[in-house]
């Protein structure tokens, strides 16, 4: 596959252009793939890339990136249709416009004219800055209702006003779409609300193949939406719907959950037979009744394997994260853990109970500890030490412990411990921002660490905030 990129901002214009036109003008129809990226480019030399593209009948992958500074007007995107119009073994086209507040809707028709003219078409990635008219997105989504053969479809709609009826609308076309596997949505609009998100979910119920759904929204929020719950947004009762789903990421922003919430969400997790990837981001004031929840409700899934779980920025006590181990031991599958606990509110007590537990879950081979920003002092560090279960089956471990009150006892009884962590092959620490005063405190971890038994790879993290 021939790739270009903008070399550099003064001489992007007639170099990269004139390159293009150069190598597509050398037996062209020999190039089934191409990538060009550029960072800027005027709607002259649009034009006259678009031109290169036309005889290459051969395409099947084909990659536009236009970023910030791209000038593309609706006769932008005329000529780049017309001239991929004898291009009919596309099966991969990936665009992304960072600045298309200058189409109107002949612009973003021809857009879908380019889709509907790739009929092999089976993997598709759309990244659009701006599209707030109406009829315009209306247009868009019924271009790809008409891309029949699609199999993966990503959806990045940067600052494009994505709201409850344009989710649903997006539903009503992509049902067309039966032979979808994977399914990917990023929103950053806050423009949508949790009706939006349920009609979208159970329009998609109709793509039984789906295996892969990956979800980010920043919901619209307000002070008293207290009242909303996760089973209201209407996800928790569509999961059944999907027999084959293997991958599941659900990151929703300003979302508040309820215990009663989560302990729904894993009954229908529990019915997903198939699930294996889950990735999960609340961002909220989890009660400890929470997490207590979440954990039964992620031991429910008996095929997961893999696991990221995102609780950072909430209030989880001593009592919420033991909890929340306690109930992640019983993950009888679980092989790899991403837990992501930053700017929380426990300490000692909670941590040692959660790498007690954990440690002690005989499935878990690879474990990632982000207790970032806790208060952690060394006391709380020596219990980590210590709660590591000399049996544990884990392999591969990293602890991110900046930001906390860290001192050169903590790092002693920490290093200490490590020549009872028999099975670790793999380790990662940083301890970057905490009471540390030198660069030699910090190293001491070094000399801890060559001592481990089975131990094949390293890596200390440490930098000091300036005096």
């Amino acid at each position: 596959m021939f790739k270009l990129f903008r070399e550099k901002k003064d001489k992007y214009n007639r170099k990269c252009i004139w390159r293009v036109q150069s190598l597509l003008s050398n037996q062209p129809e020999s190039e089934t793939g191409f990538k060009i990226q550029f960072d800027e480019i005027s709607e002259q030399d649009f034009l006259k890339m678009s031109s290169a593209l036309s005889n290459c009948s051969n395409l099947q992958v084909l990659n536009l990136n236009f970023d910030n500074h791209c000038v593309i007007s609706d006769q932008s995107i005329q000529a780049l249709a017309t001239s991929l119009q004898n291009c009919k073994n596309v099966f991969y086209f990936s665009l992304r416009l960072n600045c298309l507040d200058q189409l109107t809707e002949k612009g973003v028709q021809d857009l879908g004219l380019i889709l509907e003219r790739f009929k092999d078409l089976t993997k598709l990635k759309l990244q659009i800055k701006c599209l707030n008219d109406e009829k315009s997105k209306q247009i868009l989504f019924q271009a790809l209702a008409k891309c029949l053969k699609l199999q993966f479809l990503a959806l990045i709609f940067n600052w494009f006003e994505f709201e409850d009826a344009d989710a649903k609308y997006l539903g009503v076309c992509l049902s067309n779409c039966v032979n979808l596997t994977t399914f990917k949505l990023k929103s950053l609009s806050q423009k949508m609300g949790y009706k939006g998100i349920q009609d979208l979910f159970f329009a998609l119920t109709n793509c039984s193949k789906l295996s892969t759904i990956l979800i980010e929204i920043r919901f619209k929020y307000h002070e008293n939406d207290y009242e909303h719950q996760l089973d209201q947004i209407g996800i928790c009762s569509a999961l059944p719907y999907f027999p084959k789903l293997s991958k599941l990421k659900l990151e929703l922003h300003k979302e508040v959950i309820g215990a009663k919430s989560l302990l729904d969400l894993g009954n229908d997790l529990a019915g997903c037979s198939n699930l294996q990837i889950l990735e999960l981001s609340f961002m909220n004031e989890m009660s400890s009744k929470c997490t207590l929840e979440l954990g039964s409700a992620l031991a429910k899934s008996s095929s997961l394997s893999i696991l990221k779980l995102d609780l950072s920025q909430n209030k989880i006590d001593d009592e919420g994260v033991s909890n929340l181990g306690f109930t992640l031991k019983n993950c009888s599958k679980l092989s790899n853990l991403d837990l992501n606990l930053a700017e929380n509110n426990f300490g000692k007590q909670g941590v040692s109970h959660l790498i007690t537990y954990l440690s002690s879950n005989t499935s878990l081979t690879t474990l990632k500890l982000n207790l970032q920003q806790n208060k952690l002092d060394d006391e709380a560090v020596s219990g980590i030490g210590s709660s590591f279960i000399k049996s544990s089956k884990i392999r591969n471990l990293t602890l991110e412990l900046m930001e906390n009150e860290i001192d050169k006892q903590g790092v002693k009884e920490l290093g200490s411990a490590f020549q009872s962590w028999d099975n670790i092959q793999i380790i990662t620490i940083d301890i970057s921002y905490n009471k540390l005063r030198d660069k030699s405190e910090s190293e001491k971890l070094y000399y801890y660490m060559f001592k481990m038994k089975r131990l094949v790879q390293k890596y200390l993290g440490y930098s000091y905030y300036n005096n």
